[in-house]
């Protein structure tokens, strides 16, 4: 007995396999297919030969990209649901005169070391119909203007007018005695009407102090990271939440599969 084939993953540290483009090409023309993981050059997948209709509703990417080859891609795509890009720095990201929307799609992931708001923002422009958002910056590098709730609240108003659920993990640092950002500037920008009474998504801003330097982390609730690092220096810094009285029984995290704790002293 065949069991028809529903999820196909390639993770390749080399590209020079024989006949590689016409494998996949094949694999993907499996009308049973539904999800696809792909972490190899970039070029393999401007290879592929797509079918008419593609079933896939599920793709993940690793790998450096451009636009040009996530819109081919996508272009091939028409029951896509799902679009993850992990690890992804996407280059060659603009608007212009070929503005062509992928509406069918319902829920976007983006994990970068490189998230800028204005990418984000041209990047959205793309899937009007979004349902599920979910970026996370991995480094402790991001764009300022992700910490502003006020940034991020016309963003989705004005592009994502279906969303429902917006995930999020953004860190960064600023100078120890500068008075330019707060755990309480931060946090204030996600008490309005927005965030608390129409979304009831919850938002947590944490300071941690290394050195002279403060890094502070902002992410919703429950956490979508699915590892991070809990260092005991974090009790020197400030916490705050954001909820609606509807939203307190939410859980801090349901989807981590690895954490850190660092204790350098006696917790009491």
């Amino acid at each position: 007995m065949q069991c028809p084939l529903r999820k196909f993953s390639i993770f390749l540290t080399f590209d020079d396999i024989m006949n590689l483009q016409a494998l996949l090409s094949s694999i993907i023309s499996n009308i049973h297919l539904r999800a696809f993981e792909f972490s190899a050059g970039s070029w393999l997948l401007d290879e592929i030969q797509w079918p008419i209709e593609c079933q896939l509703k599920h793709l993940t990417i690793f790998h450096h990209c451009s636009w040009d080859t996530i819109k081919l891609v996508l272009s091939h795509l028409s029951h896509l649901r799902t679009l993850v890009m992990k690890d992804v720095q996407l280059y060659n990201l603009h608007t212009n005169s070929d503005m062509t929307q992928f509406s069918y799609l319902s829920s976007l992931s983006l994990n970068s070391s490189e998230l800028k708001f204005d990418n984000v923002e041209v990047l959205l422009s793309f899937f009007p119909r979004l349902e599920h958002l979910q970026l996370i910056n991995h480094e402790d590098f991001s764009d300022p203007l992700l910490f502003d709730g006020f940034r991020l609240e016309n963003l989705i108003e004005t592009k994502l007018p279906l969303l429902k659920k917006f995930d999020f993990w953004f860190s960064n640092y600023a100078q120890h005695d500068s008075d330019e950002i707060t755990v309480e500037t931060v946090i204030g920008t996600f008490q309005t009407l927005f965030w608390l009474e129409d979304k009831h998504w919850i938002v947590k801003c944490d300071a941690e102090y290394k050195e002279n330097l403060e890094l502070f982390y902002l992410y919703s609730i429950p956490i979508c990271r699915d590892n991070f690092d809990y260092s005991s220096q974090q009790t020197k810094g400030t916490t705050y939440f954001t909820f609606s009285s509807l939203a307190v029984s939410h859980p801090t995290n349901n989807s981590s599969t690895r954490l850190s704790i660092e204790l350098l002293r006696q917790v009491t």
